[in-house]
């Protein structure tokens, strides 16, 4: 309590979060990118199940945390806090998974989908660690705001809270491996952003850069290229 420091005292804080996640034993796959790039679309190919909205807007609004549970009954488990409130619905068809991320209230900050991830797994090894998929929202998605004056002021908020949202958990030391997915938006400040982060996360992994980050460019062919 009487440290000065910031970082020690913000660890401190989450002690007990943080001895959580260690004791299960999470491996965490993190996906990052601006608004429309396939993220959602990456992840259900990589899982084989369309559990995640995916369209030609904004479908991923919140923090989606995709969790491997070998013992789920139906086809997944949707959980999220409610104030304080824990909602859990039981889903038997991808389009209930779907319904249940895209009507959750806007209080919800984290939306957790249990389902099996099994066909992820390397052989042997599913009683090691848990893989948990992250999808964050789009970086410079637009959501919409009461409060904003115009639907720019909207997209600017809502910008803010976004990046603000995916440069936290790519900051936070609680991954283990992170997806940069982009597509002919490549050029868009927000990707800077990103790379910044992931460079000065980088240079702090002492060499494990190769073995973190993965670097993916969605829709190669909507991209024009130059004979000069």
């Amino acid at each position: 309590e009487s440290s000065k420091s910031k970082e020690l005292i913000r660890k401190y804080e989450r002690l007990s979060e943080t001895y959580k996640e260690i004791d299960e034993k999470e491996f965490r796959i993190v996906f990052a990118g601006t608004y429309s790039s396939g993220k959602s679309s990456t992840i259900n190919a990589l899982i084989g199940k369309n559990l995640l909205p995916t369209a030609t807007g904004t479908c991923t609004a919140k923090i989606c945390r995709i969790v491997h549970s070998a013992d789920t009954k139906c086809l997944a488990v949707v959980c999220y806090d409610l104030n304080g409130v824990q909602k859990e619905f039981e889903c038997k068809s991808v389009e209930d998974v779907q319904n249940r991320i895209k009507t959750v209230e806007e209080a919800v900050e984290t939306i957790e989908v249990y389902t099996d991830l099994t066909s992820l797994y390397p052989k042997g090894v599913q009683n090691n660690f848990k893989i948990v998929i992250i999808d964050t929202p789009g970086t410079d998605s637009a959501t919409g705001n009461d409060t904003a004056k115009s639907e720019e002021d909207a997209k600017r908020l809502s910008k803010k809270s976004h990046i603000e949202i995916t440069k936290d958990i790519l900051q936070s030391k609680q991954k283990e491996m992170v997806v940069l997915i982009s597509d002919e938006k490549f050029e868009d400040e927000n990707i800077v952003e990103l790379l910044d982060i992931i460079e000065e996360s980088a240079e702090q992994d002492g060499g494990a850069f190769n073995d973190r980050f993965l670097f993916v460019m969605n829709m190669c062919d909507a991209l024009s290229y130059s004979n000069q």
